[in-house]
């Protein structure tokens, strides 16, 4: 998962690829963001994985991403603005 804005804040996008345990495609997404810094663009790639997973049904998540503070986020939800 990835997400980046062009400005703080400004355009933005985020986006994902899915694999299996064997490491063969499933699917991927990209989510356009009118306007957004790039901790936020990393928050939304990370719930759209996460939305995305749980519309189909794949209960074994495993995410990587380069944001530690969108990682942070997720284990102390005082931090989500």
């Amino acid at each position: 998962i990835d997400g980046a804005a062009l400005g703080c804040p400004g355009k933005a996008t985020c986006t994902g690829i899915f694999r299996n345990h064997l490491a063969l495609f499933m699917g991927c997404f990209t989510l356009n963001i009118d306007q957004a810094t790039d901790f936020h663009a990393e928050l939304m790639g990370f719930m759209q994985a996460i939305e995305i997973a749980h519309r189909n049904s794949w209960w074994n998540l495993w995410l990587e991403i380069d944001s530690s503070l969108a990682t942070l986020s997720f284990k102390a939800s005082s931090m989500i603005p």
